[in-house]
């Protein structure tokens, strides 16, 4: 039974769940159009002249470039790939410890991770020269419209290679729109996804949790409003990463991707109940040197738990005595003995590998149960 909770949780995952579904059908929406750019980008090929084929080479390269960044993304955001995994992998257990230990940790196995920081400084090296190329080739285009009247010299230097007569100048006018439209519509997904599923809540002023029903809505989502999901501290963001770092001996985790655990929640009650008892019992254990990490002097294996509650938002109730509206709903104690029993998901997970947000009629409903109150938040695509 998931309960209305008084207080904003001190270390806690929270899906802000009417925002992830609005939010995911607008990323949706933008997927489709820079999909649907970048096939419309090869019908703009053209070889009339070695200026067309040098301009028709840039294009393309770049339009592949920004689709496979945009795609890598996007894929992020379907939980299709966490579900197939699931079934074959295992719970990791201490062969050395002298009783049973609880350790629900599967679900973090399976998320995606990255492991090198270089993703990251090529992706924004991409993004630099892709903004300086947009600027360069409206440059060349502007002066072939004539619309620059002093330096004309040196510009036709610039311009040379690239246009000429009339008709470079429309194959490269097609070009250059189509693909700053594309690269546009990428770095606004770039930060819709950074922005809705990336973020973790302020501390007040006096090192506090941060409550949105008592102290609003933080300065640096005002514009916005409440992100999609966010971590109440970054202890919580740092502690969640380094259990799945610790639990993959292969590679280092150097950024994970959070809205798998938010839309894995949602898709119904076993998920949920299985990512609650993962953020919250998932013990602390070396992947490298098979056994858990102690939590304690003595060095009993018994591992230390993750500790993460899994919490709902809803901007749509209001607590009495709060200045905001919303309300936290958070999941009730999960029967654990059950869960040691049935590690039973797997018929349910198979049937999660199903695309996003695609499931059966009758179960598209997620609901909350508190005083009758009922969410019914997804329906069939």
């Amino acid at each position: 039974m998931d309960n209305i909770s008084a207080e904003a949780p001190h270390r806690a995952i929270v899906v802000n769940a009417r925002r992830l579904v609005a939010a995911y059908k607008t990323l949706e929406i933008m997927h489709d159009l820079i999909k649907d750019t970048s096939v419309a980008a090869l019908t703009l090929v053209a070889a009339g002249t070695m200026r067309q084929f040098r301009t028709t080479c840039f294009f393309i390269v770049t339009v592949v470039i920004i689709y496979s960044l945009h795609d890598r993304r996007w894929d992020r955001l379907d939980v299709a790939d966490v579900a197939t995994l699931l079934p074959l992998l295992s719970d990791d257990a201490d062969p050395h410890a002298k009783s049973e230990v609880y350790n629900p940790n599967r679900i973090l196995k399976a998320m995606s991770y990255t492991n090198t920081h270089l993703y990251f400084w090529l992706k924004f090296a991409i993004h630099t020269v892709g903004l300086a190329m947009c600027g360069f080739a409206w440059m060349i285009l502007t002066f072939h419209w004539g619309a620059w009247v002093d330096h004309t010299d040196s510009m036709q230097e610039w311009a040379k290679p690239f246009v000429d007569d009339e008709e470079d100048g429309n194959v490269l006018g097609m070009q250059v729109v189509v693909g700053t439209i594309m690269f546009l519509l990428h770095l606004t997904f770039e930060f819709a996804n950074y922005y809705e599923m990336c973020s973790v809540m302020p501390r007040t002023a006096n090192h506090g949790v941060w409550d949105p029903r008592e102290h609003g809505i933080p300065l640096k989502y005002k514009l916005f409003g409440l992100p999609s999901m966010w971590f109440t501290s970054n202890e919580a963001l740092h502690d969640l990463k380094h259990w799945i770092d610790m639990a993959n001996p292969v590679s280092k985790t150097c950024e994970i991707y959070p809205q798998e655990i938010a839309f894995y929640a949602m898709k119904g009650h076993d998920e949920r109940e299985h990512i609650h008892a993962a953020l919250k019992e998932a013990k602390l254990f070396d992947g490298r040197r098979r056994r858990f990490v102690s939590d304690d002097s003595s060095g009993a294996r018994k591992g230390k738990a993750l500790d993460i509650e899994l919490c709902f938002f809803d901007t749509k109730l209001r607590r009495i005595g709060c200045k905001y509206p919303g309300e936290f709903l958070i999941m009730g104690d999960v029967d654990i003995n059950a869960s040691k029993s049935v590690h039973s998901m797997r018929a349910r997970q198979q049937e999660c590998a199903q695309p996003e947000f695609e499931r059966a009629k009758g179960t598209s409903a997620l609901s909350f149960v508190h005083s009758n109150l009922r969410w019914p938040w997804i329906g069939n695509r």
